[in-house]
């Protein structure tokens, strides 16, 4: 992780192992929303074919985002 002030822009990064993660966790959270079963493909949910609420899933694919461009932002820089 790193923290980078370049012109007037601060540049921070949270690793790329956490970047990573992130993208990892976003993907099989996002696949694994829906379920194949006898019946058709429906939404996983607990004891009901509802939709369930996603909370704050898209937070950790920005931050794995903002990660990804301060990186190739220090990368060019350097």
């Amino acid at each position: 992780s790193f923290s980078v002030d370049y012109g007037s822009c601060v540049y921070k990064s949270k690793g790329m192992k956490t970047m990573l993660l992130n993208f990892i966790w976003f993907e099989m959270m996002r696949q694994i929303k829906y379920r194949a079963t006898n019946e058709g493909i429906v939404v996983n949910a607990p004891d009901s074919s509802k939709a369930v609420a996603t909370g704050n899933l898209f937070n950790y694919y920005n931050d794995a985002v903002d990660t990804y461009k301060s990186i190739q932002s220090y990368i060019s820089f350097s």
